[in-house]
């Protein structure tokens, strides 16, 4: 537990808890490698207290509503995501996106065969996924810099 609370800071002061004589954790391989699924208390068991929940451990941001507050759905269950803590930090949905994409182009730029050979969809299982991520990437992070510009314009009047 205190290795998820490291990587997920969000995480931190909510204990998973095992429900129905399931344990809490469950080790599984996934296709994106090795993870958990993870039982969490809710605070109540009433949809208000499972949308509780959720905020506390996968927080939306107002990036991730495009800066409008009330574009968040009323029954709490926006597609949202458990982001890794890197050097003791939560990032952000844009600090992701720019990693991420940061990382890839290190790719591109000194590994170019190797980059090609990924994207193609023909003889690698990631280049479908890639190009899937790159898709989004061209809608999203625009719209992510657009929200934080909006976001630091409110905070500054």
């Amino acid at each position: 537990m205190d290795k998820l609370a490291r990587s997920y800071p969000t995480s931190r002061g909510i204990e998973p808890a095992a429900t129905q004589g399931l344990p809490a954790m469950v080790s599984q391989r996934t296709a994106f490698g090795d993870g958990y699924t993870v039982r969490w208390p809710t605070h109540a068991s009433t949809m208000a207290g499972h949308v509780g929940l959720y905020a506390g451990v996968a927080p939306l941001s107002l990036a991730e509503t495009n800066g409008e507050a009330d574009t968040a759905r009323e029954d709490g269950f926006e597609p949202r995501w458990l982001r890794p803590a890197v050097g003791g930090v939560a990032l952000s949905p844009l600090l992701t996106w720019w990693t991420l994409l940061f990382a890839l182009s290190m790719l591109a730029r000194y590994e170019p065969g190797g980059w090609r050979s990924a994207l193609d969809v023909d003889a690698s299982s990631l280049g479908a996924p890639l190009r899937r991520l790159l898709d989004v990437g061209l809608v999203r992070v625009p719209e992510l810099v657009d929200a934080a510009l909006r976001q630091a314009n409110r905070a500054e009047a």
